[in-house]
């Protein structure tokens, strides 16, 4: 057995120790931009102190943020007084602020605010440029990274809803050309006919992440579209110059996806109200018609009249009926369309009719193209009644099949 053998807690608590020793890493100023501020709700600060390809994470105990007079945020050069130690739990070494004081803004801080002030002076974020969003759309178009937990989070929730086309547009949400990336994406979404809702989106992450949604071609893009744009970006506490722009900001990729479409349960509730909220207002104008009827009869003593009068009540109610026929058959063919679509849409109906998914995990992403398959490669084919595990012999391309037939027949 080793006998230099630590647990895990006894090594961090010896580089704590080490670090409380040190005198250079005791009461020291370190000086930096302030990135990812968070205030928590017991009044402690938690933010990362970045320098040049370099960054230290800090805490200032609410004890030590009564000395502050002024509130941290993202941008701002500080300089924080504090010790080095280690954080037991994660092994992590963290400043221990104990005194802060401000710098000034950073340029790109100061550069986010002149731009957000031009766009504003624009009329870019104005109420009155905003779209309303269609309450059935047909298709919907998702500009977001085909990789990233957006866009499969939103995939669970559209599976909830009524029928409608999804169409991914991938784009690259993070690094150098992803701000080209998005705005190519969104600029073809806005040149199609058939998409009738945007939802621009990306999972969460730091300030730096979300970068791209705060530059001005993005911006710009959201503004300018045709469509109505959906701008689900990071998490509800962060808020980039995309939100200020789109039509409706949401703040999570899932809350877009919920909020595009109505759910197949509320539709079909609807419908089943409509035809109870009907059939009583016919009910009322049948009892309206017997009770005017009945007041004549009373009022009358003359056979004559009353047999008119029984004659006017008949035709009122055969076309009362004819009426009710009609507007019930319509209601039958607008509730077995929705029927048919969300029948449609079931993945089980097209796998009952001899077609398979193949994935190359089981249960995981459909595979759409041969372009992604190697041959000896494993692939799960997923039945009506089961799961066929496979190996890849050969891969041909859709014109090179009919060589592959005619070859197996020789």
């Amino acid at each position: 057995m080793a006998k230099n053998l630590f647990r895990v807690k006894e090594i961090n608590l010896y580089i704590q120790g080490l670090l409380a020793d040190d005198a250079l890493l005791q009461n020291i100023w370190i000086e930096g931009e302030i990135s990812n501020f968070k205030c928590h709700s017991s009044g402690h600060w938690y933010f990362t102190l970045k320098g040049e390809e370099a960054a230290l994470k800090c805490i200032v105990f609410r004890q030590w943020t009564k000395g502050v007079f002024f509130l941290p945020e993202d941008g701002m050069e500080v300089r924080v007084r504090g010790s080095i130690a280690v954080y037991e739990r994660d092994g992590q070494y963290i400043l221990y602020g104990e005194e802060v004081t401000a710098i000034g803004t950073s340029n790109q801080y100061a550069q986010f605010c002149a731009l957000r002030e031009q766009l504003y002076q624009e009329g870019l974020f104005d109420e009155s440029r905003k779209k309303p969003l269609p309450v059935y759309p047909k298709k919907i178009a998702v500009v977001t990274s085909v990789d990233g937990a957006a866009w499969h989070d939103m995939q669970k929730i559209f599976a909830q809803k009524i029928p409608a086309e999804i169409m991914l547009l991938p784009c690259s949400v993070q690094g150098i050309n992803s701000e080209s990336s998005i705005v190519q994406a969104i600029t073809m979404a806005g040149k199609r006919s058939d998409i009738d809702v945007l939802i621009v989106s990306r999972g969460g992450g730091s300030k730096e992440d979300l970068a791209v949604f705060n530059t001005e071609g993005v911006t710009r893009a959201v503004s300018e579209s045709s469509l109505p744009v959906i701008s689900a970006v990071g998490h509800e506490i962060d808020y980039t110059l995309v939100d200020l722009a789109a039509d409706v900001r949401v703040p999570t990729p899932t809350a877009a996806a919920n909020i595009v479409l109505p759910d197949k349960a509320v539709v079909r509730q609807q419908l089943w109200s409509m035809k109870n909220r009907l059939i009583a207002v016919m009910a009322d104008s049948v009892t309206s018609q017997y009770e005017h009827l009945q007041g004549l009869t009373r009022g009358c003593s003359i056979h004559t009249l009353l047999a008119q009068q029984r004659l006017i009540l008949q035709r009122s109610l055969r076309r009362l009926l004819l009426h009710m026929e009609t507007v019930k058959e319509e209601k039958q063919m607008q509730f077995q369309k929705q029927a048919m679509r969300l029948s449609l849409s079931d993945p089980m109906q097209i796998l009952a009719k001899g077609y398979g998914i193949a994935s190359k995990q089981l249960y995981g992403v459909p595979v759409k193209s041969i372009s992604g398959i190697a041959a000896k490669e494993s692939l799960y084919l997923q039945m009506i009644d089961g799961v066929i595990h496979c190996k890849v012999e050969q891969v041909a391309l859709a014109d090179a099949v009919a060589v592959l037939q005619q070859k197996g027949k020789e």
